[in-house]
């Protein structure tokens, strides 16, 4: 139980912080979410097509078989970036065929502004609802909100 709960306001907000800036989540979220979920996901979540997972940072970083798929910071040599691009000599993606350009630019701009990718919605302006953020937030997350009283 929190004995006090300004330590957790405080957690939480640096927790939103880190996520990246309010512009970099909400485009993430209306631009870049959409576009992997729509092209991306059905090879590349629970099937890991290639080694890679497309459904966190954490796996993105990491990549699948042929390395990292995105370097934050550097389009040019991110293998997500070359593949949509299809300069990539084997990787061409998604398979089907290209993503429009205002798409492979949309993804472009994600990963040289970083590839900001929250790990959860962004925490209400009022802390009344904290019990639901944080019974949806993920395990991780909750365990930096959360201090136990010892």
């Amino acid at each position: 139980m929190l004995r006090n709960g300004l330590p957790l306001c405080v957690m939480a907000c640096a927790a939103a912080l880190h996520a990246g800036s309010t512009h970099d989540r909400d485009f993430f979220e209306n631009s870049i979410r959409p576009l992997l979920v729509k092209n991306c996901h059905a090879c590349h979540t629970s099937s890991r097509m290639g080694g890679l997972e497309l459904d966190s940072r954490e796996h993105l970083l990491k990549g699948g078989n042929s390395g990292p798929a995105v370097l934050p910071g550097k389009p040019d040599e991110s293998l997500l970036i070359q593949a949509v691009r299809r300069t990539h000599p084997r990787l061409k993606m998604p398979p089907q065929a290209p993503l429009r350009p205002d798409e492979v630019a949309a993804l472009e701009l994600w990963v040289s502004n970083g590839a900001i990718w929250p790990e959860t919605a962004a925490i209400p302006a009022q802390f009344a609802n904290i019990r639901l953020y944080l019974r949806r937030a993920s395990p991780a997350l909750r365990s930096q909100l959360i201090q136990k009283d010892r």
